[in-house]
């Protein structure tokens, strides 16, 4: 290792977190500055112990995308928390069978079907083991104790099938587990301990198929557990000892060997689910022997077995579930963590309650799953009720690397980006150095500070590749380091008081790489450094307070050069700098508070110059594009700034980048900006869309030459491509959902959702009508617009309390209309129309 000026004193600053805003960038950098005098001796000394070697080990395997859910419990609503299954109905709504109970979900709210004694109307049992929805719309429900209700008609009524001890057409048994509807009107309903039963819904025949013990051909056993249909029409049977298919027409049953000599997989097992994938493999998932991909003529092809050794085996041998969603991922529910088995059917990744982590899992026993219409992904849990995931999020490639440091394997904060002329992407880090990740972000090596080479500082705050491939990295406090990406070879360069030639100071903010490759450097509290590769050592840029043309700040957050060459530097306090060069001074632009067209701050977080060879310049209080003047070379110019009042969740700009189409995409500290200059447009994301977290960091934004977009913060990062993004199309369908007097729902004999017409009489002062977009991405961003035709003059945007209050309406027709839009601005084609009379005086 070979330094450059004299090596200051390592130390750790005790309490400076990358937490988000001027403020605290500035705090952390002062914390380095001044640590001798505020940095605990017991904190320095367990860190200089503890060092870690400059490059560890990582597995071949790339990381598991983390899955953050969004978790619907008791305290949410729901009437009970072990979920049995999951349906959507032909509407939209969701349905959620419960032991407690049957839930309607509308994306705000539950609704919820309990027995009432003393009404025989509804439904007759409260333990609902299974959920179904035919062909026509109707919803079947299998209970434990009260049969199997069809629920359907309009107005909607509950028909019941239970056991008649007098009628041997009835259904055969009252606890039932499985309901599967048929395409050809059939319902299959698999029971408890008395075998299956076939219901046509059509002549209401029931007929019956059950385990005997001399039959080969009959039922292996009377105990249902699984029912799958295949596209040919033979049904697949689990049962308490094994697997069964039936063939329909023929009414033949074929029990399916699982265990042989050569492959002793499941003989006698229960058989808990089933499913055929679109590959055409049918996978079974048993009660004791984990999951198997089987085909009827070979047997079994592949077996999935926990092992306690393989973190990337099955989580557990109990599969409750197998489900395959609507891009041909496989997801496997386990009494001990949801599992997706990789497309290439070898690898498995899990996912588990973490008590530490509220979006992951609420339980770790899943028992139902489910993809909505819109491509969310609905979890039901034994404990832990209902967890809903944006599959969409995966589009915005949250990365949460691994790290080894001083407090554990948590996620590391993350604060620059570069790539290496390999294609390696260099992380750097708050207090874990650098980690160096492969093509499918997976960990190939770390760099950390270390007592005779190394980085001189874990702390590493800018990084940048230059054009020989080596590696800069600006630390907090330990200076400049140059890295040889292909020896490892670390050159560290420090400040010296004494030589004027040294770095101009040890907190390093910014780094960037000019036109003619010329390396600058932006410190804090020293100004700017430019690099000599001829004499290896820095032509320093100072504040000077005495001296109007220097730099306006000593802390430069960001340096680029524009269109016309011109370098620009962006300060934590004094606005932007320009430099010029034939006089070698500085020319500033500030906010006035008086000027609407001068900077929107002086607290500049980043620079960035987009395609047409405009420069903007993100603030603390908003996004400012620089307008030249006349006389550009002379200092004038003005900005134009976008705000919250605009559309910007948030006016703290971290990062800048724009895309191949010129939309400009901003972290800030509430979520990620995709700004259009073009239309002036606005669109916010958030980490419903899987964003790593709703704040970002400062300076951890970077784009590669693939035009893959890096946006870093505390909860790892962001890895997408801009114009692959796949946002959803499809118009949200709306539903009335309440239609109330005097906050009181109106008696209407027809469910709300299907209600067409409907009189009040003229006492009616105040009138409310309540819907429900039933699209459940983000149901908190679904927006709506209503308007009472022949009232209203014009369509009333609503609030989020998703309701339209009259009072005093005069006697007269009407007609109340409401639209609305999902959480991706998609508004529905048609709108819900709903008859009014109100009976005059």
């Amino acid at each position: 290792m070979r330094s450059s000026g004299s090596k200051p004193v390592r130390v750790a600053v005790a309490n400076a977190q990358l937490i988000c805003g001027s403020t605290a960038i500035e705090f952390a950098y002062a914390c380095a500055a001044r640590v001798a005098a505020i940095c605990a001796l017991s904190f320095l000394t367990a860190l200089v112990t503890g060092i870690q070697s400059p490059v560890f080990a990582a597995t071949d395997d790339a990381p598991a995308q983390p899955m953050r859910f969004i978790q619907y419990d008791r305290d949410e609503g729901l009437s009970q928390s072990a979920v049995n299954q999951i349906v959507q109905d032909a509407s939209g709504f969701m349905w959620f069978a419960t032991e407690s109970g049957l839930n309607r979900f509308d994306g705000y709210d539950f609704e919820i079907f309990r027995r009432d004694r003393d009404d025989p109307d509804t439904i007759p049992n409260d333990f609902i083991t299974d959920l179904a929805v035919d062909a026509s719309g109707d919803v079947w429900i299998a209970t434990d104790g009260g049969g199997l209700v069809r629920r359907h008609g309009n107005p909607i009524e509950l028909e019941v099938y239970r056991n008649n001890p007098a009628n041997p057409a009835s259904l055969i048994d009252d606890n039932l587990r499985r309901v599967l509807a048929d395409p050809r009107g059939w319902i299959w309903v698999g029971t408890m301990r008395h075998g299956l039963s076939r219901l046509d819904t059509s002549s209401g025949e029931i007929v019956v198929y059950r385990h005997a013990a001399a039959d080969a051909a009959s039922l292996s056993d009377d105990r249902i557990y699984a029912l799958w249909l295949d596209p040919d029409g033979g049904l697949w049977i689990g049962t308490g000892a094994g697997l069964d298919r039936l063939d329909p027409v023929t009414g033949e049953i074929r029990r399916i060997d699982l265990g042989s000599a050569d492959n002793p997989f499941a003989a006698g097992d229960r058989v808990l689910s089933i499913r055929r994938d679109r590959r055409g493999d049918l996978w079974i998932g048993t009660a004791q022997h984990g999951l198997a991909r089987l085909d009827e003529k070979q047997g079994v092809l592949e077996l999935y077995r926990h092992d306690e050794a393989d973190v990337h085996s099955l989580a557990s041998d109990r599969v409750e579930v197998i489900y395959e969603d609507s891009a041909d991922r496989l997801w496997v529910g386990t009494n001990d963590g949801l599992n997706l088995i990789g497309s290439d059917r070898n690898s498995i990744a899990r996912y588990r309650h973490d008590p530490t982590d509220p979006s992951s899992l609420s339980d770790s026993y899943v028992i139902s799953i489910l993809e909505d219409l819109g491509g969310v992904l609905w979890v039901g849990t034994k404990t832990g009720g209902i967890n809903k995931w944006n599959s969409r999020s995966w589009l915005f490639g949250h990365v949460r690397p691994a790290s080894s440091n001083n407090e554990g394997n948590q996620t590391p904060k993350i604060t620059s980006f570069t790539r290496d002329n390999d294609g390696q992407l260099w992380v750097g880090t708050f207090g874990s150095g650098i980690l160096v990740l492969g093509p499918d972000y997976e960990d190939r090596m770390q760099l950390r500070r270390q007592s005779d080479g190394g980085l001189s500082d874990d702390v590493v705050m800018s990084l940048v590749t230059d054009a020989d491939g080596n590696i800069w990295a600006g630390t907090m406090q330990g200076g400049l380091n140059r890295i040889d990406a292909v020896s490892g070879e670390v050159t560290v360069y420090v400040h010296d008081p004494a030589n004027a030639r040294s770095l101009a100071a040890n907190g390093i903010m910014s780094l960037y790489v000019g036109n003619d490759e010329t390396i600058w450097i932006g410190t804090f509290g020293g100004g700017v450094s430019r690099y000599e590769p001829e004499t290896d050592d820095f032509v320093n840029y100072p504040h000077d307070p005495a001296v109007p043309s220097s730099l306006s700040n000593p802390n430069a957050t960001a340096i680029r050069e524009d269109a016309s060459g011109a370098l620009w530097v962006a300060t934590s306090g004094g606005g932007l700098n320009r430099l010029d060069w034939e006089k070698g001074g500085w020319v500033r632009f500030g906010n006035d508070p008086n000027d609407d067209e001068s900077l929107a701050g002086n607290a500049v977080y980043s620079l960035h110059v987009d395609r047409a060879g405009n420069l903007w310049a993100g603030t603390r209080a908003g996004l400012s594009r620089f307008v030249p003047g006349n006389n550009a070379r002379a200092g004038s110019g003005s900005f134009q700034t976008i705000t919250q009042s605009d559309g910007l969740p948030n006016e703290a700009i971290y990062g800048v980048l724009s895309d191949s189409e010129g939309r400009l995409w901003l972290s800030t500290n509430y979520g990620i900006s995709r700004y259009d200059p073009k239309t002036e447009s606005i669109r916010n994301f958030h980490v419903s869309d899987g964003l790593q977290d709703e704040e970002f960091n400062f300076g951890a934004y970077f784009a590669d030459d693939q035009g893959t977009f890096y946006f870093g913060g505390n909860n790892g990062f962001n890895a997408f491509d801009p114009i692959g993004l796949d946002f959803s199309t499809a118009a949200p369908k709306v539903v009335l959902t309440e239609v109330s007097k005097f906050n009181k729902p109106a008696d209407t004999n027809v469910a709300y959702e299907i209600l067409s017409d409907i009189a009040f009489d003229y006492t009616d002062d105040m009138v409310s009508f309540e819907f429900a977009a039933l699209d459940y991405t983000a149901p908190a961003r679904n927006r709506y617009a209503y308007m009472l035709k022949g009232f209203d003059r014009d369509w009333v945007q609503a609030d989020l309390s998703r309701r339209a209050t009259y009072t005093d309406l005069p006697g007269g027709s009407y007609e109340f209309l409401v639209r609305g839009a999902n959480s991706d601005g998609v508004w529905s084609e048609t709108e819900v129309a709903l008859a009014v009379a109100v009976n005059h005086p």
